[in-house]
This record gives C-alpha cells, structure tokens and sequence, in this order.
C-alpha cells in the first residue's frame, strides 16, 4: 500500500495517493504499530487534506490520545467534505461529545447535536445529549421535547429507565409536575423492580405531597411483586417506618418489621424499631426485652441495647434483672451515673440463702449449655469417677501431699465448696490444698478438688465462689480426666465406654477391645447400670462432635461460676482473665473491653446467659437474687 500510494504521487493522483497511504496506516494499526500508523496517516493527509477516512481516522486516533484539539479540527474538516445524512448526524454528534465533554464549550455542542438531529431525527445519542445541555442550562422545554422523543425511540429496558428517571426530574424540578413524575417513576419501576433507588424517589415524592397512604400501599405492593429479598426487605422498612412515624399506625408498623424479621433474623434495623414500638406499651414491655437480647446476641457490644435493657427492667422493677444489667455495662466500663449508682448500691445488698438444691431439670435444662446436653454427658457421668487406675491422679505434680494436704470439713476453703456442691447435690467429694494451679480436679476416688494455696489470698470471696461454682460443676458431671487428654484421646475414651454395651458401635472414636475391657474392669457394677440408657442414646446418634461438646461443658462450667458467685460483673472479669493473652488489669479504656467481647466466643456466651431468664430463675433458686 505504502509502495502504491508513492506511486501515485509521482503519477500526480493524490486522491489515490491519500487512499493507498490510508489503507497502509489501517494496515499497520492492525499490527499494532501506532507510531508508524501515524506516519503514514500525514502522509495520506499530506497527499490529500479532505480525504475522509484519513480525517475520520486522525480524529479517532486523536480521541485515543486525549489530544481534543486535533480530533475537533479533523472532525471540523471531515463535515465539511458531505455524506450521507446519516454518516453526517452520527460526526456531529462526536463533535458535540467533544465540546460537551472534553472541552466544555456547551453552546458549541449544542450547535452540532442540533445539526445531528436536523440530518437524523431519531438519532439516540443526540437526543440524549441535548437533554441533558437542556437541563443544565435550565431549558426545561427542550430538555422535555429531547428526553419524550427519546422515549418514543424504545430500547433497552436500563435505558428506557434512566430516560424516565431524567425525564421525572425534569419534570419536577423546571415544571413542578410531581404527579407526572410519580407517574414515571412507577412505570420506571415497572420495568426495573429490583430497583430501590427508583422506590426511595417514590418515597420522597410521596411524603413531599403529603400522600403517605398510597406509599405506604405502594411499597408493600412492589415488596410482595420483588424477586429480590434485600429489596423487599428494604421496601418494608420503608413501610414500616412510615406506618410508625407518619401514620402513627403501630399494629400495621409491627406487621411490616415483623415480616422483615421472619425473612432475615439478623436484620438489625428491624429490630430495633421492634423494640423501639414494643417498648411504647406497658403490655409489650417483655417483646421489646426480647427484640433487645437478639440485638445483644448480634452484636454483643451494643451500649444502646444495654441500656435500654436497665430502662425497662428497672421500670418494671424487676431488680435483680436491672441489677445484672448494670453489671454488664459496668464490666464493660460504659455503666452512667444512674446505673453506676444502682449497681453500687444493689451489689452492697445482703443476699438471700437457699438450703435447696437444684433439681435435675433446672441442671440440665437451664444451666448446662446446649452443647453438654448429649448423651455423652451421661456416659461422661456415668463413668468418669471409675477411672483413677486407668489415669492416675496426679497430686504430686501439683504439689499434694495426701496426708497432709487434705482439707477436713470444718476447713472454710471445704466449707464454702460444700455450700455450692450442696446447691448442685453433689455427695462425695475430698478437697487438697496444692503448692501448684488455682483450682481444678483430680481423677481420684472419690474425685478431688485441688486449690491453690494462694487462692484466697489473690481472689476475693465472690471470685472464689466462681472458681468453686465452676470446678463443682465439674465434679457433677466427672470432668476430671479431661484434662489429661487430647480430644481425640477424650473421643477414644467415650467410644470405649459405648462400646461396653454396643460392641459394634462405630461412630466415635477408635475402636480399642483393649481400652473397653480396662474400663468394663474399672467400673463398678452401679456405673456399668448408670452407663446403659446414655450409651444406647449415644449409640443411636448419627453424628457426635466431641469437640462441640467439649466446648459445650466448659462454657456450662463458666455459668455454674457466674451463678454462684451472684456477681456478673465479677463472673465476667474472671472469664476475661481466662484467655492466656490477655492481662485483665492492663485493659484500658472501654475500648480493648468491647474488642474482646466481639473476639472472644465465651464472653458473648456468658453475656447472653447473663442476661436470660434460665439465669434469672436460677439466681432465684440458689439464693443470690435481689
């Protein structure tokens, strides 16, 4: 190309000249060579300066480039040589993009999409264009005429859309026609329902005319036709609002948060403006306690929660309630001066003294924590105070001397542990002071409680009665070989005791005939009885996750504590010091609190619980209510 194009500029035919320069320029940007392209395209314009694709290509070229300037004179000069009409509408429409955007000259652009529109009528992106000059300028006649004509023209769906949204605002803004603009905002809406933004406009028309009702019934329309549950959740908030707040129509209000709710359990927002109604009426006092514990147990560090908690519950006079509350808040250090003063002056109250223990069922069925409510808790139970030959204990590693160190019943470390054993109705036990650890158990017969010798000295009553609340529970349910094993030794272990009365049980544990014979040997004839109803339940279990139920016995554990030591704010401190990372005394600032809530799956735990009504009933029980 580039040789024929020479060839004709020394036969004097520029037009071919310019041609054959132009298709070699076409031919080299193809290959990707852009300099050369170039070249060659002032070559082709130097032959001939109006040959038309050269200057549509240097125009695009220029484009590319950024260089505005250049691509406006080609285009400039392009015009000028004729075409088609269509050919024509579709270079001044470049032209006016050109002004438009990259040279903001308005009045220019205008000029070339109304030349655009002269040769083309239907042309789209001038219209568009021009709609948009219309506006900018205020021209709210000519904005309207581009943006119905443009509609007229049909299209996508996305685009009919924006067309109506552009047309709505027109509308509105330069002629204060809000009917027709509710008017396309609903066929706008029509056509794109997943749209919210289109139903927040809706929205704000609606309320600027007063006309809340047919909202109110317009967005539970689109949020019953939706397919898409995030925009049916956010309709019906909308509605909800509305029905509270404009309307005063709360049953209708609740309908609307409560359908949210149903749809999505974690939605925050709901239940806020649940407990917010709810709270409005005496009679609906405890829903909106309920709306506020869910809150807590999405977010654990919700102050306003919290709060509002103590609110009710002092408003209700439930005390002990408000008084555990503001434990909470005040181990979070966010407690004001009304709950500070209330905590201060409650926590100086003598507490009441319960003689009875607690039944089985307020055991199991509101201490313990779901996770320890498995048939392997029987099995644990029935066999985990067999089995000092099998796991020695290990009392000289802890500085036990067995003489010496047992602690006789009239001791007072034996006398307050046989106050809490005696609140879970646990009988036999012995109690050894250790040179080593604070407080844990020993796999002896009968099992043992080793306390640390500094024990007293470092914890003051109500932390000592949660490290005794904690390691009773323990003794209850026989945990004292788990701390000489690995979960899967601990999976061993209960599939071994199953497997006594199910040889072919295979669904825990590795099968050893060896350990299942030591433990048939090691239990006594009255454990081996207890064994069998929760080994048959443990063997119908399709699945058994010891290391779910591990967790599940030492969070049971912390809740004995926090009952028994009547002081949630102490119970929670004490379980914070738990983590080996974290130095409870140098946490300062509410801050590194409220991080290590959100961090720490026990504190959530111990929060929720703290805050349940199983936990209120049994402070009721064991005496240490207000």
């Amino acid at each position: 190309h580039e040789r024929r194009g020479e060839a004709m500029l020394a036969a004097r035919d520029a037009g071919a000249a310019a041609s054959a320069f132009h298709a070699a320029a076409q031919t080299q940007l193809r290959l990707g060579n852009r300099v050369q392209a170039l070249s060659l395209l002032e070559r082709a314009l130097t032959a001939q300066g109006t040959h038309p694709e050269a200057l549509e290509l240097k125009a695009r070229l220029a484009m590319d480039s950024g260089d505005w300037a250049d691509a406006v004179s080609a285009l400039q000069v392009r015009v000028q040589q004729g075409g088609t009409p269509g050919v024509l509408s579709h270079l001044h429409v470049t032209l006016g993009g050109l002004y438009q955007d990259a040279l903001g000259d308005s009045g220019r652009a205008a000029a070339h999409l109304q030349t655009a529109l002269s040769l083309d009528a239907a042309n789209p992106e001038a219209l568009e264009r021009l709609a948009s000059l219309h506006g900018a300028a205020r021209n709210w006649a000519g904005a309207q005429d581009c943006l119905k004509r443009r509609l007229e023209l049909g299209g996508e769906a996305s685009a009919q859309v924006r067309h109506m949204v552009a047309l709505a605002r027109v509308l509105e803004d330069g002629f204060g026609d809000v009917a027709q603009a509710m008017a396309l905002y609903r066929r706008a809406m029509d056509l794109a329902p997943h749209d919210g933004s289109l139903a927040d406009e809706l929205v704000r028309l609606h309320e600027q005319t007063g006309d809340v009702a047919a909202l109110v019934q317009l967005l539970e329309t689109q949020a019953a036709s939706t397919q898409d549950p995030v925009h049916a959740q956010a309709l019906r908030l909308r509605a909800g609002d509305l029905y509270a707040r404009s309307l005063n129509a709360v049953p209708q209000a609740l309908g609307a948060y409560r359908a949210v709710v149903e749809a999505d359990p974690r939605c925050a927002p709901a239940r806020v403006a649940l407990a917010e109604l709810y709270a409005r009426d005496a009679g609906t006092l405890v829903q909106a306690v309920e709306e506020h514990r869910q809150l807590l147990r999405l977010e654990p560090t919700r102050m306003e929660s919290l709060h509002a908690l103590f609110r009710l519950w002092h408003g209700m006079k439930l005390l002990d309630r408000a008084y555990c509350v503001a434990g909470v808040l005040h181990f979070l250090r966010a407690a004001d001066d009304v709950e500070a003063a209330f905590f201060a002056e409650a926590r100086s109250r003598p507490q009441l003294d319960a003689s009875v223990a607690l039944s089985p069922s307020d055991v199991n069925l509101q201490l313990r924590h779901p996770a320890a409510r498995s048939p392997l808790a029987g099995v644990l139970r029935a066999v985990g105070d067999q089995l000092s030959r099998l796991y020695p204990p290990a009392l000289e590693a802890a500085g036990v001397e067995r003489r010496a160190d047992r602690l006789k019943p009239e001791h007072p470390v034996h006398k307050a542990i046989r106050g809490v054993a005696d609140l879970l109705a646990v009988d036999e036990f012995d109690v050894y002071q250790s040179r080593r650890g604070v407080m844990f158990l020993e796999t002896t017969e009968p099992l043992s409680i080793c306390v640390g010798q500094d024990v007293v000295r470092k914890f003051n009553a109500r932390e000592q009665r949660f490290l005794i609340g904690r390691v009773v529970l323990g003794l209850l349910d026989r945990t004292a070989v788990l701390s000489k094993l690995s979960v899967n030794e601990t999976a061993d272990l209960l599939g071994a005791a199953v497997r006594i009365h199910h040889p072919d049980f295979a669904g825990l544990g590795r099968k050893n005939e060896e350990l299942t014979k030591q433990l048939r040997r090691a239990a006594s004839r009255k454990s081996l009885k207890a064994l069998e109803a929760p080994a048959a339940e443990a063997a119908r279990m399709e699945t058994s996750s010891v290391e779910a139920f591990l967790g599940g016995l030492s969070r049971s554990a912390d809740r004995a504590g926090l009952l028994m030591c009547g002081d949630v704010q102490v119970g929670l401190t004490t379980v914070l010091r738990d983590d080996p990372g974290t130095n409870a005394s140098r946490i300062e600032g509410p801050e590194q609190l409220h991080k290590a809530l959100r961090e720490r799956e026990d504190l959530q735990e111990m929060l929720a619980f703290a805050l349940s009504d199983e936990f209120f009933r049994l402070r009721q029980k064991v005496g240490v209510a207000l």
